[in-house]
């Protein structure tokens, strides 16, 4: 990870981009539910509100040591609730949130009487030092703290006359008055705050005055005040170190080329969306393994404090919430880890200007939202500002980096690539003209009273690795997660050309047919019924939309074109079973008033894939009663003539076509694709969603269901 911070922290050097530095022990607050306790004069106290989560982003708590904090510190919540009491509150808020009532004071207190105490004496302990020694040991560090921020001084004061006790007396008293008042937030206050019906979650308490405008012209937590202080304890870190604290100090030189002093001081912490707490490099003392080379802790790096700063307001920077989508984008469902975050900058950044949004060429701004904007839509701004770089600098490069949460605690780097942003240009189009290498193709979606004709859309890259990483079965009808391309393949997809992005295509296409056919197969039976697909895991609910892309892209990767791959055997084999499927269904609703759980084409698919020729001669033997009767249809129904010799007709020319060509045995990878795209490519010609809410049809597709119904 420093390599990576060392290139980015030139690169700002370069463009003249100056960053808030904060103290490596003044840290934003976790994500955590937070409450805001006024003290007032007294040091009592006098109220607590809950903080919306927008409202605690510029708050920040100065913690020097793990788990001692001040002026805002974790607790967990005062009391547990067993199993059985769990059951009962749990059954009292769902009665609560139905009616809308409040529960009685008198249960509540019960509950609480019963409940297991959580606060016990090692978290008292921890509480009075974040009540009493942080903030003595914090207030030596604020000599020349501005008049105007006189608050924090006065909330020091006022916090050495609390303890653990009286505050989780204060939190009681202040919670049960707050339910009394307000029931709509019975449940926040009781199960976040007084008893916990599970694992006890953390709650953040955040100190402030009562009566500040009484005490300064800010708060104590306001932006001005969290700045001065943080100013102070910048300062009071400079001092410390230009005076020496290591006995024997020396200056010498840093692993990067810095001026380097030996203050002992460690790698800081960063805190990212998504990634939380993140230690740019640790090398614990705690652990004795890694003491056998002589060097822990700070001595086994060298590392000036400038250059540690640099590198923490650098990543700062770099994953700062209002860059999402430009400099870092999540990548959680395709790192393979708990969670990830994938960076990509240009190399030259400019004083002024944002940098362009790299990151939303390869990952979806939001994973869950369906109707975010397409990958053409979300690429066209950012191409267009490629564009302009890339005539400005020629030779310009891209840098991208993918950081994962490996557990709690540790968090690596998982790929580091550099490439020209030319290459990203011709990569990103690529890729779109990749995801048109397919014919026409739709789908019904939705439920069968409201359906809606669902196309293709082309994949984030980051979704074609979660798309690979997922292994269909049961017909399409369940999804299981299990390893097939990692991130760094994701990434090799998009932007590698030549031989080793056709070896990377080939290794996908596999992937692909083994992961997915099960779906595709799902799919082309809905549309020979012309019934709603119904996705139920709606965690892969995109995976439908985006496998036919995929397929596009991967064979456009070895220069396999529509225009001639439509031409193919395998292609019009897929085309035959399709329209056996409609003749097939067809029939069933006219001569058997049913239609079969699985078509006659979907039914043979599978042996087909295997080997072509034996496919389509099981095929010849049983359509022969179908085509038969099709051949004599006549119906007072114009429409459903039309249908059914317009079927005859394409099934005709499909098979005129295949007499010119020779039908192999077997088939290669990309041969395969090519039938399953054949099997589901439909025009819009063909009847759509307005005839599928009158269809009685079923909805899935059953393998083991017969088709020979002749």
């Amino acid at each position: 990870m420093l390599n990576e911070l060392h290139e980015l922290r030139t690169s700002m050097d370069a463009a003249g981009i100056r960053t808030a530095s904060w103290h490596r022990t003044y840290k934003n607050l976790p994500h955590y539910p937070t409450l805001m306790l006024a003290v007032d004069a007294d040091g009592a106290v006098a109220d607590a509100r809950w903080l919306k989560a927008a409202n605690i982003t510029s708050l920040r708590k100065w913690e020097p040591a793990n788990g001692s904090a001040f002026p805002a510190f974790n607790v967990k919540p005062l009391r547990q609730a067993s199993k059985d009491l769990t059951r009962e509150i749990k059954s009292a808020l769902r009665a609560a949130n139905k009616d809308g009532g409040c529960l009685p004071l008198e249960t509540l207190q019960q509950w609480l009487n019963s409940a297991a105490e959580l606060w016990g004496p090692s978290e008292t302990k921890r509480l009075d030092d974040c009540l009493h020694g942080a903030p003595s040991k914090l207030e030596t560090l604020l000599e020349d703290l501005p008049p105007d921020c006189a608050a924090f001084p006065e909330l020091i004061t006022r916090s050495a006359r609390l303890d653990a006790g009286t505050l989780a007396d204060a939190l009681t008293r202040l919670a049960l008055t707050k339910i009394q008042e307000a029931p709509a937030d019975l449940e926040t206050w009781l199960t976040s705050l007084l008893i916990a019906t599970g694992k006890p979650k953390a709650v953040s308490l955040v100190l402030e005055l009562a009566d500040w405008e009484d005490v300064a012209p800010y708060p104590a937590n306001h932006d001005h005040v969290v700045t001065a202080v943080n100013a102070c304890l910048m300062r009071a870190g400079e001092t410390r170190v230009t005076e020496g604290t290591t006995k024997g100090a020396t200056d010498m030189v840093d692993a990067f080329g810095a001026p380097y002093r030996t203050d002992g001081e460690k790698f800081p912490a960063v805190t990212l969306p998504v990634l939380g707490k993140v230690i740019l490099r640790a090398m614990s003392g705690e652990i004795p393994a890694q003491a056998r080379y002589g060097t822990i802790d700070a001595a086994s790096f060298p590392a000036g404090g400038p250059t540690r700063q640099g590198f923490k307001d650098a990543l700062e920077w770099l994953g700062s919430p209002e860059r999402r989508g430009k400099t870092w984008e999540e990548v959680s469902r395709a790192c393979g880890y708990k969670a990830g975050l994938l960076f990509a900058y240009p190399a030259s950044l400019q004083r002024n200007d944002e940098p362009p949004g790299l990151a939303s060429l390869f990952a979806r701004a939001n994973q869950d939202d369906l109707r975010e904007s397409t990958y053409e839509v979300a690429a066209k701004p950012v191409l267009a500002a490629l564009h302009g770089l890339v005539r400005e600098h020629p030779s310009l490069e891209l840098r991208l980096f993918v950081l994962a949460k490996v557990d709690t605690a540790r968090t690596k780097v998982v790929v580091t690539r550099h490439y020209t942003v030319e290459a990203l240009l011709q990569a990103a189009q690529d890729w779109q003209e990749g995801a048109a290498n397919i014919p026409e193709m739709f789908w019904l979606s939705g439920s069968k009273t409201q359906p809606v004709d669902i196309v293709p859309d082309t994949p984030f890259p980051m979704e074609a690795v979660q798309c690979a990483n997922v292994l269909w079965l049961r017909g399409g009808a369940e999804a299981q997660e299990s390893q097939g391309l990692s991130i760094g393949e994701g990434i090799s997809l998009l932007m590698e050309h030549g031989a080793h992005g056709q070896d990377m295509a080939r290794r996908a296409l596999s992937i692909a047919l083994t992961r997915a056919t099960p779906l595709l197969l799902a799919m082309g039976a809905t549309l020979s019924w012309n019934a709603v697909f119904q996705n139920r895991t709606w965690r892969y609910a995109r995976h439908g939309q985006c496998w036919p892309c995929l397929l596009g892209i991967l064979l456009f990767k070895l220069d396999i074109r529509k225009g001639d791959y439509m031409q193919s055997a395998p292609f019009s084999i897929g085309r035959m079973l399709s329209l056996a499927d409609q003749l097939h269904k067809v029939y069933s609703q006219e001569v058997r008033k049913a239609v079969p759980p699985q078509l006659l084409g979907n039914s043979l698919m599978r042996m087909t894939l295997d080997n072509p020729a034996k496919g389509l001669a099981r095929l010849t033997e049983r359509l022969i009663v179908y085509q038969g009767w099709a051949t004599t249809f006549m119906s007072d129904d114009a429409e459903k003539n039309k249908k059914v010799h317009g079927i005859l007709a394409r099934m005709g020319e499909t098979a005129a076509t295949l007499s010119d060509m020779e039908l192999p045995s077997t088939l290669d990878d990309p041969s395969r694709v090519i039938l399953l795209l054949g099997y589901l490519a439909r025009s819009r010609k063909q009847p759509t969603a307005n005839d599928a809410a009158a269809a009685d049809q079923p909805t899935t597709n059953n393998p083991s269901a017969t088709t020979d119904d002749a």
